[in-house]
């Protein structure tokens, strides 16, 4: 119930662009034009993103984040929202199972979508493995042209590995409007796989420990000197 409620708090923050994602992000001038590059993943783009809602949900002893992630789409979603779960192969079939036992949620694994106002037909919460990722979104697929109000990265690890290139890039270009990473195994706060994960989803760095509170906060004073939106 704690990381539920922990959730639904980061939920409802409003980020602004700010200097931590300034931080994130280093503008260049070219050809009269400026370009910004994404200091951790590589990404560029013509303006600095918006922070987007959510966290880095860490593993913690005794609570099944599966369970807590679609109690808290149950609770939050609204009836036109769409959540993306981006989970291993492994565990697409049981957050299928997770989800479909809130009657307000309507999912599906790996559906084959199609571009058009009627792309998901009903289905409202979509369920993809993370290696299929990359070729949903080179082929015709509707994942990423749709806006989601919910993206959930299950075994979000990889998106701190400098090697999963493509795979980040991937989820990064993805339209969310709330982010969430879920680690498959207990995160070493540092100044290197926080940020990397950070970037990624577009969020502040932040994430919930409710161990090691005192980390945290050497966290944020190491991180972000500045200002963490609350």
């Amino acid at each position: 119930m704690a990381v539920l409620n922990w959730c639904k708090r980061r939920n409802a923050i409003e980020m602004q662009v700010g200097e931590i994602t300034r931080d994130m992000w280093r503008g260049r001038s070219a050809n009269g034009q400026i370009r910004y590059r994404n200091l951790v993943t590589g990404a560029t783009r013509d303006d600095l993103p918006q922070l987007s809602r959510g966290a880095i949900v860490q593993p913690q002893v005794g609570v099944n984040n599966t369970v807590v992630m679609c109690e808290f789409l149950a609770s939050e979603m609204a009836p036109a929202d769409l959540a993306l779960i981006v989970a291993p192969p492994t565990s697409r079939e049981k957050w299928k199972t997770c989800s479909a036992a809130h009657p307000k949620l309507v999912p599906a694994v790996d559906p084959a979508l199609k571009t058009g106002p009627n792309a998901l037909g009903g289905i409202n919460v979509v369920i993809i493995g993370s290696d299929d990722l990359v070729p949903a979104l080179a082929g015709r697929s509707a994942i990423g042209t749709l806006s989601w109000a919910y993206l959930i990265v299950d075994g979000g690890d990889f998106l701190a590995d400098p090697r999963q290139g493509m795979n980040v890039n991937a989820v990064t270009r993805l339209k969310a409007a709330s982010r969430w990473a879920l680690p498959a195994e207990t995160m070493r706060l540092t100044k290197t796989s926080v940020p990397a994960i950070c970037a990624a989803l577009k969020l502040c760095p932040d994430l919930y420990d409710a161990c090691s509170e005192r980390h945290l906060a050497h966290l944020e004073r190491e991180i972000a000197p500045t200002e963490i939106p609350r």
